[in-house]
């Protein structure tokens, strides 16, 4: 049986420090994402990749 793969176009810009707008061409929102808090420098209180 064959697994099925799907593929998503995302982008990922870091604007300031640890903080970054992700983004997609097939969409019209970006999300503010950050390095987590457990990193070091990290930010707490904004989506983290890792949240996604």
């Amino acid at each position: 049986m064959h697994d099925p793969t799907h593929d998503y176009a995302v982008n990922l810009e870091w604007n300031q420090g640890r903080i970054g707008q992700l983004s997609s061409p097939e969409l019209e929102n970006l999300i503010e994402c950050a390095t987590p808090p457990e990193f070091p420098h990290g930010v707490p209180g904004i989506w983290s990749p890792e949240h996604l």
